[in-house]
């Protein structure tokens, strides 16, 4: 995937909430062959930045879209993951149990689907290890109540200006592995030169959380975007992390959907008032977690203990052989 280590390096940018409502394209359920052309979703005008609220005590309120809320800080002998409490576990107390060779197996229709598109799409191979685990973290295949599927990829659209330009791309599959639509889901504020689709997710209620990453340049910073889908393929809502990138910017890195269908965020983020050294932050990576409630607003950011500059926090399960034989 293009950019994977800015993901260890670089921290998502601006907050921007735009709200749309526009149904995905439907596509024959049929299983395509490796060229075969969606019809693009309709275009849609920039909707204006909403005007950022004061801060709300109360997230479930519909009158504010994003709370500006600065993170809080906690004592490095605070929980590390602050007050949510998912089924997320750091990686020195790995899981006691993991998906086995017959539940991934119920996956080979998406994996096929997946490999017959990959000549003019990409998609985050490495977070294929979270596929079907117990976790049921944000992954680039997830599996629906249906027996379906959701695929998170990006399609390749190469220009003479610009070789890594693509589109970030969804689709929906039946149980057989063929697509019953897709939704293209690049910026309708803000123009970028490429994108990074590293999951989704399927609430309770078959509503879609996609994680994007979005890059002003091929080689430049990526902003972090939260969309939610309904379970048709309707864009319900597109919401960026706070911050400009760098310092004071929090970056998730794994997310789990609740109940009630809020989304529960877990990452880091580097506080400028602790920055000694430009460009250094050895030792001053901290951990941080929030939550995009269902209604699309960030609310509990919170900053906690000083987190391992190697990312070694998050739940990496091995990855399963079942995703690198070819059948």
């Amino acid at each position: 995937m293009l950019n994977g280590q800015a993901m260890r390096n670089h921290i998502a940018l601006a907050v921007v909430l735009a709200a749309f409502t526009t149904s995905a394209c439907v596509v024959p359920a049929a299983g395509p062959p490796a060229a075969t052309h969606y019809p693009s979703a309709p275009a849609l005008a920039p909707t204006p930045q909403p005007t950022m609220p004061p801060p709300t005590s109360n997230p479930s309120s519909t009158s504010n879209p994003v709370s500006s809320t600065q993170p809080t800080t906690q004592p490095s002998s605070s929980n590390p993951f602050g007050s949510v409490q998912p089924n997320i576990q750091p990686s020195s107390s790995p899981s006691s149990s993991l998906a086995t060779s017959a539940e991934l197996a119920r996956y080979r229709p998406a994996k096929r689907f997946l490999a017959s598109i990959m000549g003019n799409h990409s998609c985050n191979r490495s977070d294929l290890r979270f596929v079907g685990q117990p976790s049921r973290l944000l992954a680039p295949i997830f599996a629906t109540s249906d027996g379906g599927f959701v695929i998170a990829t990006d399609r390749k659209t190469p220009t003479a200006a610009n070789e890594y330009e693509n589109i970030p791309t969804l689709y929906r599959l039946d149980s057989n592995g063929a697509a019953v639509w897709k939704a293209e889901l690049p910026s309708r504020t803000q123009r970028f030169a490429t994108y990074e689709t590293t999951g989704a997710i399927v609430a309770n209620d078959g509503t879609i959380r996609v994680r994007i990453l979005s890059y002003p340049t091929p080689k430049s910073s990526g902003m972090q975007r939260f969309v939610k889908l309904s379970a048709g393929g309707a864009m319900l809502w597109d919401v960026q992390l706070p911050g400009r990138g760098g310092t004071d910017t929090p970056f998730s890195i794994a997310e789990g959907v609740e109940p009630n269908g809020d989304l529960i965020l877990h990452g880091y983020i580097v506080l400028a008032r602790e920055v000694v050294k430009p460009n250094d932050w050895t030792g001053i990576l901290r951990y941080w977690d929030g939550v995009m409630t269902d209604d699309g607003r960030l609310g509990r950011p919170t900053t906690g203990a000083t987190a391992p500059a190697d990312e070694k926090f998050r739940p990496w399960p091995p990855m399963d052989p079942f995703w690198n034989d070819a059948s």
